[in-house]
């Protein structure tokens, strides 16, 4: 498929969009989850947005037929079951979405939610930029992401600025942190970086179902979403009588709503969409800006001043993230050139030329 640059620009405004929705969570749920238990926490959350994406795919591209439900729908009168059994994936399609959401809800998000237990969200913030590490290994593994100097360069920039974000939010921070290894310290490091790795694993697993079974991303987003929260809801109901629902007020109310909607639903559905029409690992350097938004928003609302080297490390932080959109946008414009050779149409390039160059 050939992505156009508008396209390609869109996309990346969604995504800084979506990363800002989720730096705002941050904030926000922090009221709600003094009172729910994360595993309902996510189990809710979960809920809101699979409801919310599932609402989308009705009124945006509910005319979505699996290719081989439309076979069977040919073979017979058309009626409302098989209508409705057009939308329904088959065994194969539904393991690999059902793997793609239980990596993605009960294990991500668990894991996310558990680690805090051990660790802050400064040590946390610490280890998000491992996404891009693990998303590009996959990414690679799978046959998803071409190989680039100058995309990879990028990404070095990009976590180097996002780290160097967080040990400068550390030096500002008023409380002094216990910089010892400790067994708290070890187990939510670990639990951190399995974090990271769900989510990395999920994402390929949604690009490679876009790719290799035609699926869209709304469809992807939808199905493996349900699947998840079925898995995290199931969970949450084992241990109901960890949280005590009374004491919820509506602040606790419009936290979770906000978590479930705007940084749930709308981020991960952009991300299933970037993955689809860029790659993984563009998608996943956007998750280095966080850092960039956690500043922004401690301005705003507590009126800390960024200083010089913060500014450096956004600065950092934006050249890298630059740097991987532009490798990408290079490698869609060779494979357009290509495509075009192939149908005959001729070129400032030669074929060998643009044969030879591995977009």
């Amino acid at each position: 498929m050939v992505v156009t640059v508008k396209q390609q620009l869109t996309t990346h405004f969604l995504l800084l969009v979506a990363n800002f929705a989720y730096s705002c969570a941050y904030v926000i749920a922090k009221t709600p989850l003094k009172v729910i238990h994360p595993l309902h926490y996510t189990s809710i959350r979960s809920l809101i947005s699979t409801i919310l994406m599932l609402l989308f795919w009705i009124v945006r591209d509910f005319n979505f037929s699996f290719e081989y439900r439309k076979q069977e729908q040919n073979k017979e009168r058309q009626s409302w079951v098989s209508w409705t059994m057009g939308k329904i994936p088959n065994s194969r399609d539904a393991l690999l979405l059902g793997l793609s959401g239980f990596f993605l809800i009960p294990l991500n998000q668990n894991l996310n939610s558990a680690g805090l237990v051990f660790v802050d969200g400064v040590v946390a913030g610490a280890i998000q930029p491992s996404v891009v590490v693990f998303t590009a290994i996959i990414s690679i593994i799978l046959g998803n992401e071409a190989k680039s100097g100058l995309k990879f360069f990028g990404m070095l920039l990009s976590v180097v600025g996002a780290t160097c974000m967080v040990m400068i939010k550390i030096n500002q921070s008023d409380s002094v942190l216990e910089l010892e290894i400790s067994r708290d310290s070890i187990i939510g490091t670990c639990l951190f970086l399995g974090n990271c790795l769900c989510y990395s694993i999920a994402m390929n697993i949604n690009r490679y179902l876009q790719d290799h079974h035609n699926m869209s991303s709304t469809v992807v987003s939808v199905w493996s979403s349900i699947f998840g929260c079925l898995f995290s809801c199931v969970l949450s109901l084992m241990f109901y009588s960890l949280t005590d629902f009374t004491k919820c007020d509506l602040y606790c109310v419009l936290g979770v709503f906000y978590h479930g909607s705007v940084a749930s639903a709308f981020p991960y559905m952009i991300n299933v969409f970037a993955v689809g029409l860029l790659s993984p690992v563009v998608m996943s350097i956007y998750i280095t800006t966080i850092p960039i938004f956690s500043v922004i928003i401690d301005y705003v609302l507590y009126e800390r001043m960024i200083s010089i080297s913060s500014i450096l490390a956004i600065s950092t932080i934006i050249a890298g993230v630059f740097l991987v959109g532009y490798s990408k946008h290079q490698e869609s414009k060779g494979k357009e050139q290509i495509i075009m050779l192939d149908m005959g149409q001729p070129q400032s390039y030669s074929t060998d030329v643009l044969r030879r160059r591995k977009y």
